[in-house]
């Protein structure tokens, strides 16, 4: 049971792994869209967000104070889904439709860090 944990929790992790790489690595593309959704000091917040979303993978998957990896990868997802993906400010139609799917995945995201196996707590047998 604990060797499907830790495969379940570095799963878990590679999602957010490939994305604070990608935030690192596309950081210009990073900025510009999100300069262009209001966020301030854009090109910055890319920079910490991708750390942070590297960070707070590294601590789920390794097991290194887990909780507060899950915590830093929530506090990451539950604002991204309604400041980056609002598709419901959109008033162009395809544009609507586009960001429709983009925060439906984040919100149980979100809420699978706080599972138990998540944040490194045995589960009871």
């Amino acid at each position: 049971m604990d060797v499907l944990v830790l495969i379940g929790r570095v799963l878990f992790a590679l999602l957010f792994l490939g994305s604070g790489y990608g935030h690192l690595a596309q950081r210009e593309m990073m900025a510009g869209y999100a300069a262009g959704k209001g966020v301030p000091a854009a090109p910055v917040m890319v920079v910490l967000t991708g750390l942070q979303l590297l960070a707070g993978a590294l601590m789920v998957a390794r097991g290194i104070w887990p909780d507060v990896g899950a915590l830093l990868l929530a506090a990451f997802l539950l604002p991204t889904a309604f400041i980056m993906h609002g598709f419901w400010a959109e008033t162009d139609r395809p544009r609507s439709q586009g960001h429709g799917t983009d925060p439906v995945p984040q919100r149980p995201l979100a809420g699978r860090c706080g599972t138990r196996d998540v944040r490194g707590l045995r589960l009871p047998r």
